[in-house]
């Protein structure tokens, strides 16, 4: 299986545990010893049955896409297209749906890497 690396914009690695705090920051959830970032928080659903089965974190998401030899871009791209029959129609809410608006955390922190300039790096093994 292959790892990944996400690089700073002078391309040294960044190391796992400072990226979940970042993630963390951006996401507004604590960070946790034990378990990544989840890309979600429990006060956005009805229930923690609903939190946990509806939310992952960013490692198992994010970076296994990195993973795979995806970068930012191509991650936004993959979700955009998933969700293409939906962007641009208006929900039951009258809200424009947007990738902003279906993954609201997943599009925060990969925006907010790809502005402080980090990449991506796929680590083949």
């Amino acid at each position: 299986m292959n790892a990944f690396q996400i690089l700073d914009k002078n391309n040294n690695a960044i190391p796992i545990n400072k990226l979940d705090e970042e993630v963390c920051k951006i996401v507004g959830n604590e960070k946790d010893s034990k378990w990544y970032c989840t890309l979600g928080r429990r006060e956005d659903h009805e229930s923690n049955w609903a939190f946990i089965s509806k939310t992952t974190n960013w490692y198992d998401s994010i970076g296994w896409m990195i993973a795979e030899g995806k970068s930012f871009q191509n991650i936004l791209a993959y979700y955009a297209e998933s969700m293409k029959e939906f962007i641009g129609e208006i929900d039951e809410d009258g809200t424009v749906i947007t990738l902003e608006v279906i993954y609201p955390y997943h599009t925060k922190v990969l925006n907010s890497w790809i502005n402080k300039g980090y990449t991506a790096k796929q680590v083949l093994q």
